[in-house]
């Protein structure tokens, strides 16, 4: 029994681990989203709690069990412990699946990703989806110890590609947003140029409207690299052994590309501010639509 316990108690591990990945998304990430990619996230999500809540009373009853047979070592606490055992096992297989269905659902709605990219990451996920799911009958139907604690061996060995696979998707998804923002910036910057020459063709000053627009180009510039050192990071990943360290600096660098985006989104709130001292109202940009800071969407 303690063989087995151990082996189960790695699985218990694993799980919690990737649970611990699995972080909100507020209304402002899924702004740009359709609201039929919205609801179906949503509904993921909501399913993933519902399966997370099934796999913590398990997990808890296990332990219960467990500890009684520790205590006493009965046939009958040995069979109890046994059947708890495998009810934790499947609630932790099902609740990894709701995990990476919901991740999944995520990367189907998020438009930073082209659909190549999209396409990729989401028959990857169902690939793990696929295996775990097909481990499923297979605890179901273990009767012995050993059947049990081969299938959480196997589940762990998995759980070695499945980890940093997660995480290597989680980061390319967040950094394919920061790609978004930088190219609403550089479509920005456009049309700010066009329309600040249109105003040097009136005779108008705008030494201080190029100013900030090189100060805006120059900040967006900065958040490219810092979002191709990102890429670069999350690439990277393809193991355990590395993957939480790759990961954190992935994060920095999109930490730091974010900065600089925020920081050229107030350059473009002086360069809207300056351009209204010309015209009354939103600025019409080239004849090719309205630019105003609202609408270019920093995050």
């Amino acid at each position: 029994m303690s063989n087995r316990r151990s082996k189960v108690g790695a699985i218990l591990v694993m799980a919690v681990f990737l649970l611990g990945m699995a972080s909100a998304v507020s209304a402002q990430h899924l702004k740009p989203w359709d609201e039929a990619a919205k609801e179906k996230y949503n509904t993921a999500k909501t399913e993933y709690k519902k399966l997370k809540s099934f796999y913590e009373d398990a997990r808890q009853d296990w332990i219960t069990a467990r500890n009684k047979y520790v205590a006493y070592k009965t046939a009958e606490n040995l069979e109890n412990a046994l059947e708890k055992g495998k009810d934790f096992l499947l609630k932790a297989d099902k609740v990894l699946v709701g995990y990476l269905e919901m991740v999944s659902t995520y990367v189907e709605g998020e438009p930073g990703l082209s659909d190549r990219e999209r396409e990729e990451i989401i028959s990857e996920l169902d690939s793990y989806i696929r295996w775990l799911e097909e481990k499923q009958p297979e605890i179901e139907n273990a009767t012995t110890k050993k059947e049990l604690t081969d299938i959480a061996i196997t589940v762990r060995n998995k759980w070695q590609e499945i980890r940093p696979a997660t995480k290597r998707i989680v980061g390319q998804v967040m950094n394919a947003k920061v790609l978004w923002v930088i190219n609403n910036a550089e479509t920005a910057s456009v049309k700010v140029g066009d329309e600040i020459e249109q105003l040097k063709e009136q005779g108008k000053d705008t030494t201080d409207l190029e100013a900030w627009l090189d100060d805006f180009n120059t900040k967006i510039d900065l958040a490219k690299e810092k979002h191709q050192a990102a890429k670069e990071k999350y690439a990277a990943i393809r193991n355990v052994r590395d993957a939480d360290k790759l990961f954190r600096e992935g994060n920095t660098f999109v930490d730091e590309a974010n900065q600089y985006l925020r920081s050229a989104y107030e350059d473009l709130r002086e360069i809207v501010k300056e351009l209204r001292k010309y015209k009354t109202g939103e600025v019409t940009v080239g004849g090719t639509g309205r630019l105003t800071a609202e609408n270019i969407d920093f995050e």
